[in-house]
């Protein structure tokens, strides 16, 4: 991941350096000799990074050789909840109450599932809520 981060930073710094090279006042085909070699080596690390990315791909993904299949967090939690929600709703009641700082009402908690992007599992527990 650190790479991407780091290949965006040298694209902003490779943009910068070309817009400092841009002439307001001439066409793009009458820019600098200095805005050309900017511009073409802001393309060519752009390229790299979509030959990597391209390349990531087309590899097989890590979790297959386990047996493992990667899914939202919402979606693990429905299942969850689908195999015995008394043990998930345990297991919300002891978070939600272990919350002191600060503390959490049942409202406060469903809604900030929300915000965490667990939707399908805050309507369901609002049917479990005597349980949370």
């Amino acid at each position: 991941m650190w790479r991407w981060v780091n290949d965006i930073g040298t694209l902003y710094q490779l943009n910068g350096a070309r817009l400092k090279a841009w002439d307001d006042a001439l066409p793009l085909a009458q820019q600098s000799l200095a805005f050309g070699e900017c511009h073409d080596e802001l393309k060519s690390h752009l390229g790299q990074m979509q030959d990597r990315c391209e390349a990531s791909l087309q590899e097989p993904d890590p979790l297959q050789s386990y047996g493992i299949e990667a899914q939202h967090p919402d979606a693990f939690v429905m299942d969850l909840l689908d195999r015995d929600h008394r043990k998930v709703c345990e297991a919300a009641r002891s978070q939600r109450r272990s919350l002191k700082n600060p503390p959490q009402t049942i409202g406060e908690y469903l809604l900030n599932l929300e915000h965490q992007q667990l939707s399908q599992t805050r309507s369901r527990l609002q049917i479990y809520v005597d349980l949370l």
